[in-house]
């Protein structure tokens, strides 16, 4: 009895190995921006057009990285998910409604659309999200502060 036991789990094994390894339709272990996309409800641009923004004095860049980052941009409000009230209330004395706001993070799309969603509940829609992070940013020419 054990050994038809044994016997039928041996080759249950190697019949799910064998599906397993014959099976193309596996999930990918790295997701491909190319194919996933994540479900933002703002606009998204690149690097070089959220520089380009800034120097055409199109938007009123907010950098949404937390804590003290070394690198800085200069002119930048600072509004962090740890101390969003207190940054949003010295933000909003130098913004209005209508304004654009570029926001500018560590390139997780996450975190940047969880600040642009409750800056968007204050009543401000229009927000602008840039990919990447501060090295993109400096990478497209935009100006830092080391």
């Amino acid at each position: 009895m054990k050994r038809e036991l044994g016997i039928l789990l041996l080759i249950s094994l190697g019949v799910s190995i064998l599906a397993w390894a014959i099976n193309p339709d596996r999930l990918p272990l790295k997701a491909d921006f190319a194919s996933y996309e994540l479900g933002v409800n703002f606009d998204l641009v690149n690097a070089a057009d959220a520089v380009q923004l800034l120097n055409d004095n199109a938007v009123v860049l907010v950098d949404i990285r937390s804590g003290e980052p070394e690198i800085r941009l200069p002119g930048a409000f600072p509004v962090r998910q740890e101390s969003f009230d207190n940054d949003f209330r010295d933000l909003f004395d130098f913004i209005l409604p209508e304004d654009k706001l570029l926001l500018v993070g560590n390139g997780d799309l996450m975190s940047i659309s969880s600040i642009a969603e409750r800056i968007s509940e204050r009543g401000y829609k229009n927000l602008v999200l840039m990919r990447g992070d501060i090295s993109a940013w400096e990478h497209a020419g935009g100006e830092v502060r080391k």
